[in-house]
C-alpha cells in the first residue's frame, strides 16, 4: 500500500499582478488611478496584462460586478488580495 499525498501547488503571481496588487489601497480605484499607480499609459495592454490577470486569480474585484461597462466601475483589493498584500 502506499500514501497519496495530495498538495496544493501555488504558481507564482505573475510580476505584473504582484505589482497591482502592491500599488492598490484598501480604497476603491477606477482604471486610470490604477494606471498611475503602476505607471502606466497604455490602457489595453493594463487591462490584458494586469488586471484580468488580477481579477482571474480573485486578487481584485469590481465594484459593479453584474455591470462590467457601469460608467463609474471601480476596483478593489478582494479579501484574498488585501490578505496577500498584508502578508
Amino acid at each position: 500500500m502506499t500514501e497519496q499525498v495530495t498538495e496544493q501547488v501555488q504558481e507564482p503571481l505573475p510580476d505584473t499582478v504582484a505589482l497591482l496588487v502592491s500599488r492598490m489601497g484598501d480604497e476603491e480605484c477606477s482604471v486610470r488611478e490604477l494606471m498611475q499607480r503602476c505607471g502606466l499609459k497604455h490602457r489595453p495592454s493594463f487591462l490584458q496584462n494586469y488586471l484580468q490577470p488580477a481579477m482571474g486569480v480573485g486578487l481584485v474585484r469590481m465594484l459593479y460586478p453584474e455591470q462590467p461597462r457601469h460608467p463609474r466601475q471601480k476596483y478593489m483589493l478582494s479579501v484574498r488580495g488585501l490578505l496577500l498584500k498584508n502578508s
